[in-house]
């Protein structure tokens, strides 16, 4: 969003089973972590993750999918 107000996360791990990404943000860190079939999405700000065929509006924390 402006100014880094959302993010959008949209991972396509093809076939890596595991990473750990991380972005900065000025409000902090961003990450996004694959491990054991299961998402962990970390954000400053609101974020808009398309995973498992699915579009989820989260707001700032940390969310396991």
């Amino acid at each position: 969003g402006p100014g880094w107000s959302k993010a959008k996360i949209r991972p396509r791990p093809g076939r890596i089973r595991e990473f750990d990404a991380k972005v900065a943000h000025p409000q902090g860190e961003l990450r996004v972590k694959l491990q054991d079939g299961r998402l962990t999405v970390s954000s400053p700000v609101p974020v808009e993750v398309h995973w498992a065929d699915k579009v989820q509006d989260l707001p700032a924390g940390k969310h396991k999918l």
